[in-house]
């Protein structure tokens, strides 16, 4: 059978890959605004602006900010090769700066699209300076526990009666 010279298969072929290209642009596009909202949630937590993360360029600024890493760094990313390896180191300094271990940065970089809505909306807590303590890890790898709160040790006030003086050392 044909409709208008061409066979009716072949109308129903460009039909479907029409509806399955609708199809992917549509999941893509979902996929791309879960990265992108949890990027800005991921800025939010280290005390940035939810913009920033969306910003071209400057994002990438914003990131080395959080990391604690200089913005010349940049540069390493126009080198073939290395770009990889420094995106891998970075990517550990970010879970890192969020209390996971290196466990939760092969996440990062193998499946990012359920490790970054984990460190966007999951429990860990942005850790500003090198020393401090974020979240203390149990068990599994990398994920957080409760976090460590450091408070000021006072010694106990222990009130002494004496009832009879004391008895000075014989010799």
């Amino acid at each position: 059978m044909t409709l208008n010279g061409a066979p009716v298969e072949q109308g129903i072929g460009i039909l479907s890959m029409i509806a399955g290209g609708i199809g992917m642009f549509v999941f893509f596009l979902a996929l791309f605004a879960l990265m992108t909202v949890a990027m800005c949630k991921i800025y939010m937590k280290a005390g940035r602006e939810w913009w920033e993360a969306i910003v071209p360029i400057y994002n990438v600024v914003i990131f080395f900010k959080i990391i604690n890493k200089s913005c010349w760094n940049m540069l390493l990313f126009c080198i073939p090769i290395v770009n990889f390896i420094f995106a891998i180191i970075f990517m550990n300094q970010l879970s890192k700066k969020f209390g996971y271990e290196s466990g939760f940065t092969v996440g990062l970089l193998f499946l990012p699209v359920i490790f970054y809505p984990i460190l966007a909306w999951g429990d860990s807590v942005y850790i500003k300076e090198e020393g401090q303590q974020g979240v203390a890890t149990e068990a599994g790898v990398g994920m957080p526990a409760a976090p460590v709160v450091e408070t000021p040790m006072t010694p106990p006030v222990v009130e002494q009666t004496q009832t009879e003086p004391p008895v000075p050392p014989s010799m």
